[in-house]
Parts: structure tokens; sequence; C-alpha cells
């Protein structure tokens, strides 16, 4: 730290010799009867050039030293000019040294953001706790010239990782990691804690697990102190700790069905989609993660290209894994609602707004009585329906035919209808949609992405609202889909 200082604050031979050529030109020059108004500006085209070459602030130096040297070589009536001539360098060469310190963020950030990427590209493909290690360790050493060592605690144990094997520490080596395991904190050189070390220790994992400690030894010892490059090796022990606890939830995933075979069913879905959700989620994470460091690049096709992928799967995968907590909660007990007067209005634009991307290419035609109707219900479940359909809908239909929504009034309830210009249902078939894991024949379906979850949870939480669903076959074509809620009559008292 104190190297980097003294490079920073201390003129190098390259500022002093620069200094020492432009006194000497001027000296020159003015020997010959040259005026300071062509001395001046070729003195700051001088100190400019330089700027550009030499390291951080020394452009300062030689602005500075310039400056001095023509204030003694200056006459009485020059003083003016001189002044002035020492602002304007000074504010050029500050403002040459912040360009220079903007690019150099700009590339460093690029370069650890690509790191990052390749990094969670890579741990979506691996299984296993040493096979993520290595892979992490292998592409890390490869892109980063500080020394990394992986530690793993097992039980009482703590394991480094040598090449391919995972061997215990030495009983002197446990105290860091051990430390930094227990509490979650950095330790070692460049912090407060065990300070004396000679590697900086970093929790491996996430704020809800972790499975061991991250050693760096910087090739620069200032870098012990870089916030910027401390930051990024939390990010990448928090990468490979999401990988570490995704393949912890699936081994946990596979035990668990073992113990619950009268579940069987049940553990092996909520197995599966545990893993074929959080491999996408780490690599979109990555990808979140490019984006947010390139931000100051600038608008590419390329960024534009990267966040159109991670805007639509992210989408896909929370829908789906609103679809699951849905089936699990009214399954698993006695649903109570949560039920408040809402605005169709609201519900109904709330869900247009989620879907608003993959609706893009359909026309949307909403249909809402001229009065605003209030409805008890719990907004957040009728607005899932509302999005499941609209999202079967736009997934059965061909791009730009006309998606339906309508709400009306008969009796004591309120009907809900999305009406689309698609495929339409078999009437064999109408009997079925309803049913978990139901997606019609292989045929119909090959390239429409779904779990057969969507209607059979819209059934659950109409039916918990007291209401009823039904697919009705569309005269021309396409399918209409159904769903009524009870208006009750709130009392006071």
């Amino acid at each position: 730290m104190q190297h980097a200082i003294s490079r920073l604050l201390i003129p190098t031979p390259p500022t002093l010799f620069s200094i020492l050529a432009l006194s000497g030109l001027e000296l020159i020059l003015r020997l010959r009867g040259v005026g300071y108004d062509t001395l001046g500006p070729l003195l700051l085209f001088g100190i400019v050039f330089i700027s550009v070459f030499v390291e951080g602030i020394q452009g300062y130096y030689t602005a500075f030293g310039i400056s001095l040297v023509s204030a003694l070589l200056a006459g009485n009536e020059e003083q003016g000019v001189v002044r002035v001539f020492g602002l304007t360098t000074l504010g050029v060469t500050f403002c040459i040294a912040r360009l220079k310190y903007l690019r150099y963020k700009a590339i460093l950030q690029s370069e650890r953001a690509e790191v990052l990427y390749r990094l969670s590209r890579d741990l979506t493909r691996r299984n296993g706790k040493l096979d993520l290690l290595y892979s992490a360790a292998t592409i890390l050493r490869k892109e980063v010239s500080d020394t990394l060592d992986f530690y793993l605690v097992e039980g009482n144990q703590i394991l480094k990782l040598h090449g391919t094997e995972l061997k215990p520490v030495d009983e002197h080596l446990r105290t860091l990691p051990d430390w930094v395991y227990r509490t979650g904190e950095p330790a070692g050189k460049g912090t407060e804690t065990l300070s004396g070390a000679d590697a900086l220790f970093l929790p491996l994992g996430t704020d809800q697990h972790r499975f061991g400690a991250l050693s760096v030894q910087f090739r620069d010892p200032s870098d012990y102190y870089d916030q910027d490059k401390r930051k990024v090796y939390e990010t990448i022990a928090k990468q490979i700790g999401e990988a570490l606890e995704r393949d912890q939830a699936a081994v946990n995933g596979f035990q668990t069905n073992l113990a619950q075979e009268g579940e069987k069913l049940r553990s092996s879905l909520l197995r599966s989609l545990s893993h074929d959700l959080r491999t996408p989620l780490t690599g979109i994470q990555g990808s979140i993660e490019l984006l947010r460091m390139k931000l100051g690049e600038g608008d590419t096709p390329e960024n534009r290209e990267l966040l159109e992928s991670v805007s639509e799967e992210l989408g896909w995968l929370l829908r789906m894994m609103d679809n699951i907590l849905s089936l699990t909660r009214f399954e698993s007990e006695r649903v109570i609602l949560r039920k408040e007067s809402e605005p169709v209005e609201d519900v109904v634009g709330s869900a247009v707004r989620i879907l608003s991307k993959r609706l893009s290419t359909h026309p949307i035609e909403i249909r809402l009585p001229d009065s605003i109707l209030m409805v008890p219900m719990e907004s957040a479940l009728i607005e899932q329906v509302l999005v499941n359909l609209l999202d079967n809908a736009a997934k059965y239909s061909d791009p730009h035919t006309p998606i339906e929504i309508e709400v009306k009034v008969e009796g004591d309830m309120a009907v809900f209808s999305v009406s689309d210009r698609g495929r339409g249902i078999a009437l064999e078939d109408l009997g079925r949609v309803f049913e978990k894991f139901e997606r019609g024949k292989p045929e119909e379906i090959r390239g429409i992405r779904g779990t057969g979850l969507g209607l059979s949870i819209c059934k659950a939480i109409v039916e918990a609202h007291g209401g009823t669903i039904q697919a009705i076959p569309r005269e021309g074509g396409g399918t209409i889909f159904r769903f009524t809620l009870p208006l009750e009559v709130e009392t006071n008292g």
C-alpha cells in the first residue's frame, strides 16, 4: 500500500525529465525573444501531450512545474497571463487524468464481467462439490493473476482443494477458514481480523448457507485495500456458493424422495423442477451481473440481446415458481383466503402488464363494466389465474390473433372470461383440461413449453373463492375460459 501511495504522490523520473525539457525550451525561446502569446500555447500543447502518456496524476506535476518556471521567468506585465496559463494547464491535466481513469475503470469492469459470466455459465453445467470447485479453480486461475485457494467445511473437517482432490488441512491452518465459515465475515490481510495473515479470506456461500472459504493472495500488495477488487472476489465466492447450494438442494431432494415413498409423485416433481429452476437462474444471475457491470459501456446490440433473453427466461421461471408455490399451498392444507374488495380493472390491468412482452404480438381487447366493480378476492391469486389463462391463450394461438378479456356481472356473480382464436380444445378433452399435468396430445404441444399445472391451479384458486371455471369451445375456432367469483355483500358492525 505504501508503494502504491508513493507511486501516486512522488513525481516519477519521466515527469521530472518532461519538466526540465519544457523549462529548457521556454528558456531558449525567451532568450530568442519569443513572446508569451506564442510560448503559452506551445507549452500547453507540450503539457497535454505529456499528460496523455504519464501515469496517474503525474500530469499535474508537469503543469505545476512549468507554471512555476514560467512565473519565475516572466516579467511583471506577464504575471497575469502566467496565472491564467497555470490554472488552464491544471484544469486540462485534471480532465485528462479523469478521462484516463474512467477508461481504465471501464476496461477493468468489462474484463471482470466477462470472467463472472464465463464462471457462471460453466457452473450451471457442473454437479457435485468437487467438480464445481475444480471447475471454478481452473477457470479463475486462467483468468486472474492472483493466487486463489478453496476451503470446504465437512463436519469437523476443513478440506482444501489440491488439484482434483480435497485434502484435510493441518491443525495450525484451520483458524482463518474456520472463523470465516462460522461468522460469514472476511478476515486476514486487508481486514481488521487477523490482519497479519498472508492472504484475504472470504466466506464461500450465500446469505442462507455457507460452505467454506475462498482465500486470495493478491500479486500487488496494495490490492488488499482495493474495495473494488475485493467486491469482485466476494461476487465470485457468492456465485460458487450458489452453485454449491443448488447442488446441495438437488442431493437433499433425492434423499427426501427416498424417505417419502408415499408422496413419490409430488417429491419427484419438486426435485426435478428445483434443478430445472436453479440451473437457469444461476445463468441468469451471471448475465445480470454482466449487464450491470457493462452499464458504463453504453447500449449495444449485444447488451440488448442479453437483456431480452434474461427478461424472457426469468418471466417464465417466475410464473412457473408461482404455480408450484400455489400447488403446494392448495394441496398441503385447507387454505384460508385473505379476501378484500378489489376493483377488477386493477387486477386485469396488472395481469396484462405482467405478460405485456408475451402478449405484444396479439391484439388485446378488454371489456369491463362502465362503473367500478369491486369484487371480494385475494387479488394476487386471481391475478395469477388471469396470468395463467392469458399465457395459455398466447401459447396455443398464432401471433397476431386477438385475445379478449371480459368482466361482467350476472346475478350475484362476477364473470371473467379470456377468449382466443387458437387451435381450440377437442370435445373429448374438455373434462380433462383442468387436471394436473394434462397438456393435450403430444403432437399438439410439440415445441410448446409448459408443466401442465397452470389450469389445475386456476381451478383450485377459483373454487377456493367459491366460484367455478370452465372451458368452452368458441364458434369460428378458439376457446373461451370462463370463471365466476361471488359478489359477497360486506356488512359493518
